[in-house]
């Protein structure tokens, strides 16, 4: 692995993921509020995901991203793959978190047969 592509295997997720990130922020730091967090809580959970996104993305891309004796273009195209599989791993988990942790509305659920009570 050459100096280049070390370079390119690190920056690439790393800017992919804390752009993504940067751009959910304040939609998840809301909805998080929403559900009753704390703002320093919503803040925490925001930072941990952060991290973790990172270091999954990048070592990803550490991993599986290299081009042994590729073109610069050939490192980049693997880069990107694997970043973008890394990001898109990360707010899927995010996402299925969140989901999975609001709060349910007994009056807005129906069972099969039109009954509204809050039945799981």
């Amino acid at each position: 692995m050459t100096l280049q592509s070390f370079a390119l295997c690190v920056l690439v997720p790393a800017v992919l993921v804390l752009a993504v990130l940067i751009y959910l922020r304040p939609v998840l730091i809301a909805v998080l509020v929403e559900f009753g967090v704390s703002a320093q809580g919503a803040e925490f959970w925001l930072r941990s995901a952060t991290v973790l996104a990172l270091i999954g993305s990048v070592c990803l891309v550490l991993l599986f991203g290299d081009v042994q004796g590729g073109r610069l273009g050939d490192v980049l195209r693997r880069v990107l793959i694997w970043s973008l599989l890394g990001s898109f791993a990360s707010i899927g988990l995010i996402a299925r978190l969140v989901w999975r942790a609001r709060p349910v509305d007994c009056a807005s659920r129906t069972t099969a047969n039109g009954d509204a009570s809050c039945v799981s």
